[in-house]
């Protein structure tokens, strides 16, 4: 795909640590790039992505996508036509399901090395579907019921 002048952009939509070898021979051959949130594995492989793209001054997007399924759109569109009122604050209360077993196809997901679990992937989408990408004022309070 990197050598492919018939391909503009790039999107890499797999696993967080794999995010980071599906795009970076697209950069270097100058191609824009869409990675979906979050970039990496860790800061450290986030920035040299980030300091990659600016070397090669491509175009790239770390998007979200929870705020474009059926429920967002119709809650959002409750809210901009005004048929609930004025929105003046809300609560988001998340539960991760399940206990101390994970089953085989997530497993990676309690791998740190990883990047990717229900923290960095979940909250992210949850903030973008409830923020709307506008700033807003948050207090977290965490429980980790079943330590690993």
């Amino acid at each position: 795909m990197a050598n492919d002048p018939n391909i503009d952009l790039v999107v890499s939509s797999i696993r967080v640590d794999r995010h980071g070898g599906s795009i970076i021979p697209s950069i270097k051959a100058n191609k824009d790039v869409f990675v979906e949130w979050p970039i990496e594995a860790n800061y450290e492989k986030a920035k040299e992505l980030t300091d990659l793209v600016r070397q090669h001054n491509v175009r790239n997007v770390v998007g979200l996508q929870g705020g474009y399924g059926a429920v967002a759109t119709k809650v959002r569109s409750m809210i901009d036509n005004g048929d609930i009122g004025k929105v003046e604050s809300s609560t988001f209360i998340g539960k991760a399901r399940g206990g101390g077993i994970v089953s085989e196809h997530i497993s990676y997901f309690v791998d740190r090395k990883v990047g990717g679990n229900l923290f960095t992937i979940g909250f992210g989408h949850a903030m973008e579907f409830i923020t709307k990408g506008d700033p807003l004022q948050l207090r977290i309070l965490e429980r980790v019921a079943n330590p690993a």
